[in-house]
């Protein structure tokens, strides 16, 4: 089965992983807490269990459907028209010490579509 590219983003943030950052938060997408999260429905900055050396940044969703619903109104605002690889070397650059080659082909062999495509028919 092909994944969406809100899933295959979701698998690359570790959503599948149980207790991953993005997993505790219903934050499939790893969204940054903020004005955007805030208004997709983000109640509270990220929580981080005793013990856990994490800077909380990301935003935390109340569920998982209200955070897959926010990863698709940022992608499908924000990056709006973007090709896969100019949508990733925006969302997790290569400067926030991201693997962002691998990350672009993770999603590509998820989703089956190639780097070049435009993103907004495929959300």
């Amino acid at each position: 089965m092909a994944y969406t590219i809100c899933q295959a983003i979701a698998r690359n943030e570790g959503y599948n992983v149980p207790n991953s950052r993005a997993r505790r938060n219903n934050n499939p997408g790893n969204i940054n807490y903020g004005v955007f999260a805030k208004a997709h429905g983000a109640d509270c900055i990220e929580t981080i269990p005793d013990g856990f050396n994490e800077n909380p940044r990301f935003a935390h969703f109340p569920d998982e459907d209200t955070g897959f619903k926010a990863m698709k109104a940022l992608l499908s605002g924000h990056y709006a028209g973007l090709t896969i690889t100019q949508m990733y070397n925006e969302y997790a650059p290569p400067s926030d010490s991201n693997n962002t080659v691998k990350l672009i082909d993770n999603l590509c062999l998820w989703t089956g579509l190639p780097s070049s495509i435009v993103i907004d028919d495929y959300l």
